[in-house]
């Protein structure tokens, strides 16, 4: 199933640009560490580490690679155990984004809309790269 990502509020790019705060999130297996919830139930992501300080440049460039990424899309299928998450605050609203390279498949809530899309696969995505060296940087 190949999905058209035209649920993506026009205004992503600003509102991660712009986070006051800007967390990437990760489930990692091997650790073993609280779980942590997301709050949106749509998102349905429950990491059990974080990086809270991520440089300016990685998130620049997770950013670019993450909007990139969903404008490829990809073929999806239907595991949705995502691994990997976005989660910022601007204006004091919530944002957050799940991704499962697994199934291909990314979900994301701004304030209280919904949106979701395909993903390419570990191989072919660009934030993968980003989100493996930001995953290096706490361990």
């Amino acid at each position: 199933m190949k999905n058209s990502n035209e649920g993506v509020p026009n205004n992503l790019f600003e509102l991660l640009k712009n986070a006051e705060d800007f967390e990437v999130w990760f489930l990692d297996s091997n650790l073993n560490k609280d779980i942590f919830n997301f709050k949106s139930e749509f998102v349905d992501f429950q990491p059990n580490q974080a990086n809270k300080n991520v440089s300016h440049e990685l998130k620049e460039d997770l950013i670019d690679a993450f909007l990139k990424d969903v404008e490829k899309g990809g073929e999806a299928h239907r595991c949705w155990i995502p691994q990997h998450g976005i989660r910022t605050i601007y204006k004091n609203q919530l944002v957050e984004i799940a991704i499962c390279f697994l199934c291909g498949w990314y979900r994301g809530q701004v304030f209280e809309e919904e949106f979701y899309g395909t993903f390419p696969n570990e191989e072919e995505s660009q934030s993968k790269i980003i989100f493996d060296k930001i995953k290096a940087e706490i361990k």
